[in-house]
């Protein structure tokens, strides 16, 4: 889009440059269609003054000297139109040039700072993986400790419940019964307490 409106904006100064040149060419030939016309008036003014003093060849030289003079003069003008066109297109080009370079400029500009982007993005992943690694590693050796902690807190009950399970196997035999125990206990009240 900014592309056409610049190639857009360069077809509009060219057509503005050759009208410009166009308009020059022409004021140009009116001022020399003038100067003839009052040439030709001052000749025609001289001619009558000097009537026939003047001879033929003498006439004839005068006007060789207006042509030679007046085509000098339109290469004089057409060498300075060439010379100012050339100038314009060099310019133009000088100008496009260095609208090309300008763009490129940017383009390499914002391509470098992707490219930085890019590369930074891309450590933070690496980072952030990193992290999520590292933190998985410790869940999982917290975990880890705790099962173990479990499983040995479990394994030593186990192993007491078996010691108490072991004990009761052997006093079992030695023990009172029920009955027993509730006489001890009704003796034990008739005592005389002190």
């Amino acid at each position: 889009m900014g592309r056409l409106k610049k190639d857009q904006d360069r077809e509009k100064e060219k057509e503005a440059q050759r009208q410009m040149d166009a308009t020059y060419k022409d004021i140009l030939d009116k001022q020399e269609r003038q100067r003839e016309r009052q040439l030709k008036a001052t000749y025609a003014r001289q001619a009558k003054q000097y009537g026939t003093a003047e001879s033929m060849q003498e006439v004839l030289e005068r006007k060789r000297q207006e042509d030679e003079e007046r085509a000098n003069y339109h290469a004089m003008k057409a060498e300075e139109a060439a010379a100012k066109r050339e100038h314009d297109q060099k310019a133009e080009r000088y100008r496009l040039q260095q609208e090309t370079l300008d763009v490129l400029s940017i383009q390499v500009r914002e391509k470098a700072a992707r490219a930085m982007a890019d590369k930074e993005r891309e450590v933070m992943v690496v980072r952030r993986e990193h992290d999520d690694i590292s933190r998985a590693e410790k869940a999982d050796s917290k975990r880890r400790s705790e099962l173990k902690q479990r499983n040995s807190y479990y394994a030593k009950e186990l192993s007491q419940q078996m010691h108490i399970q072991e004990e009761r196997k052997v006093l079992e035999p030695y023990l009172m019964s029920k009955a027993e125990r509730q006489m001890n206990a009704s003796l034990l009240r008739k005592l005389p307490v002190d």
